[in-house]
């Protein structure tokens, strides 16, 4: 499989700047027309020929082929994952479903009146997946359920959104992220105590000079912007957001950029829980500065309170929880994320067991080394993925409260299910490792 190295920029706190995070990321496959002439028997022969664009799909009569790397040559292979070994008294076929799709494998989305929908490994597009809750772990199932309840509603009467939208933005994505602002505002509704104002803006690379009337934009995405306009990268849907007071206003405020030319058959491939992640930014900063607690003067005072792979990795946690329709689709995301960060993160520090797991949290406090920036938002999804599903949204919440007054995550921590850092990290550790093990390549 092709690799290609990018840099993304994904829902940094409000001011605390965002930095780019280093991921590799697969490279997307296109699709190429299938001979009209060609018969069954020579399709078949295209099977293990060279081919010269990693990735491409060729159909045929025989089937669907993908240009795969084999050692160091480009080959031809099915494209069908079913395998058939044989003995001399059965003959055992395994075979995965036709809505099935690995997650090492491009992770294309399309949207269906409002709602995400998936491109397989078959090149279909589906809007289930035929995985069973019980064929994933109790604490992935229980932390899904607790935050996507059948009774959610798009209903958050203490949340009010002001939009400002560009005319550059690309179309496609305007009603889906407001239905998903909603949707994440419909969530947490009941933990705001009074109705607030989230000024939303929806820009783009074209609009350079419309963002410099507003220092927070001018200050986090002329270099996203930079990045678009050199079209060498897919391109990415970047965010941030925060809670503070504005023209004599204490309100949210949310910015998402992206490309004006972006196609959602070519774009990275965490996109569809940004606008959720973003949206719990505003939670967290609600959460800490609602009694109007002083804001910390350094990163490392506020990583105190809400160490990184909280404030990242939980924002992660919640978006790859929330933004998908079920399930298999969160699950498959999750690995993703955690799967494609590795790239860079095992070079640094290999999670093989608990005492690394341990490590690897407590690297992930902070911004150094820039291998734990980056594996803070995988390694904290999983993090905050497992203690929503031990101490349930309840508990979640309860830390959430304590960020107004408490003096150190581990005092939130005490006060809200009654453990420790240390205890955290320690009970954590091998759902981290497990997480890790499927994730391997």
């Amino acid at each position: 499989m092709c690799i290609v190295c990018q840099t993304i920029s994904v829902g940094a706190a409000a001011l605390t700047g965002i930095l780019p995070v280093a991921v590799s990321e697969p490279e997307a496959l296109q699709p190429i027309p299938a001979a009209s002439s060609a018969s069954a028997a020579q399709a078949a022969s295209i099977g293990g020929t060279a081919c010269k664009k990693l990735g491409q799909i060729r159909k045929t009569s025989a089937g669907s082929f993908r240009c795969t790397a084999v050692g160091k040559q480009k080959t031809w292979r099915p494209l069908e994952t079913a395998a058939t070994t044989s003995t001399s008294k059965t003959t055992t076929t395994t075979s995965t479903t036709s809505d099935s799709l690995s997650f090492r494998n491009p992770m294309i989305y399309g949207i269906k009146a409002d709602q995400l929908t998936r491109r397989s490994d078959s090149a279909s597009y589906f809007e289930k997946d035929s995985r069973k809750p019980e064929d994933f772990s109790v604490i992935k199932q229980k932390a899904f359920a607790e935050l996507n309840p059948a009774s959610l509603t798009l209903s958050h009467p203490n949340i009010e959104f002001v939009y400002d939208i560009r005319p550059s933005f690309p179309p496609v994505l305007i009603d889906y992220t407001k239905r998903e602002l909603s949707a994440a505002a419909s969530l947490w509704n009941t933990f705001f105590q009074s109705k607030i104002r989230v000024r939303v803006s929806l820009v783009t690379e074209k609009d350079r000079e419309y963002i410099k009337s507003d220092r927070w934009l001018q200050l986090n995405l002329p270099g996203s912007f930079d990045r678009f306009e050199a079209r060498n990268e897919r391109p990415f849907i970047t965010g941030g957001a925060g809670y503070w007071e504005r023209d004599g206003e204490w309100t949210g405020s949310i910015y998402l950029s992206t490309a004006s030319y972006l196609d959602l058959s070519y774009v990275n491939y965490q996109w569809p829980q940004v606008a959720r992640h973003e949206f719990f930014h505003v939670v967290q900063d609600y959460a800490m500065f609602r009694t109007r607690r002083t804001r910390p003067s350094s990163e490392s005072e506020y990583n105190m309170i809400q160490p990184l792979h909280f404030r990242e990795g939980g924002a992660d946690a919640i978006g790859y929880l929330t933004s998908f329709r079920n399930l298999g689709w969160s699950s498959d995301a999750t690995n993703w994320n955690l799967w494609s960060r590795r790239k860079v993160g095992d070079s640094w520090l290999s999670v093989q067991t608990t005492d690394d797991a341990i490590r690897m949290m407590v690297a992930t406090e902070n911004r150094e080394p820039n291998q734990a920036f980056e594996m803070s938002y995988a390694v904290g999804s999983v993090m905050y993925e497992w203690f929503i599903g031990t101490y349930g949204l309840v508990g979640f919440t309860s830390l959430l409260n304590q960020l107004a007054t408490a003096s150190s995550f581990d005092v939130a921590l005490r006060n809200s299910v009654g453990i420790t850092q240390s205890e955290f990290y320690a009970k954590c550790a091998p759902y981290l490792i497990s997480a890790y093990r499927n994730t391997d390549s």
